[in-house]
């Protein structure tokens, strides 16, 4: 048997490990991050922190393409739709399905990802997962979706979105990390 690391198995390997990575995301945002935002408004009750908004708002290259209240899996599972099907979803369901298929499609791409780049060195550990996750919200949530219109740009949103979004993909980071590495040994 050849001990050469082969990147496509790493690949699909990533993508599984990414589901999981997917739903501790999920947890995430489910469990932790209200937690943080009440924890965050009790603070800013008792210091009389005030938010600053301001030109940054909109960074769009192409102009906005969300609606309010859209996240940017969202607008691209309703862009998506329009492009196959020549209309805009109606149903609230509907909407709701087209970004839970972005954001599995992504998340799964992103473990592919992870995957084939641990398939070839096989020496990343937690913290390659944790480094991985903040690259992922930095880039991705940072500068890409607002840059592209969708989602809004940085001083749209509360720091504590943010820290929860960075939260949620170090989550993810994680997840996705340790559970590759538990699918390589089991493959």
């Amino acid at each position: 048997m050849s001990n050469q690391k082969n990147p496509w198995k790493g690949f699909l390997v990533g993508m599984l490990g990414g589901i999981f990575g997917l739903l501790a995301m999920r947890l995430y945002r489910q469990r932790i991050a209200p937690r943080v935002i009440q924890a965050a408004e009790q603070r800013k009750m008792l210091t009389g922190q005030s938010e600053r908004r301001d030109e940054f708002n909109d960074i769009s290259i192409f102009g906005p393409h969300y609606q309010e209240g859209e996240s940017a899996a969202m607008v691209l599972g309703r862009k998506l739709f329009r492009l196959f099907s020549g209309r805009e979803p109606r149903a609230k369901e509907t909407r709701s399905l087209l970004e839970t298929l972005v954001h599995l499609d992504y998340g799964m791409f992103n473990g592919g990802v992870y995957g084939s780049i641990q398939g070839k060195t096989r020496n990343l550990d937690l913290k390659g997962g944790l480094l991985y996750g903040f690259a992922l919200w930095l880039y991705k949530d940072e500068a890409i979706l607002p840059l592209l219109g969708l989602q809004p740009g940085p001083t749209a949103s509360k720091p504590i979105d943010h820290l929860n979004r960075l939260g949620a993909h170090l989550f993810y980071g994680g997840a996705t990390s340790v559970s590759t590495q538990v699918l390589f040994r089991l493959f």
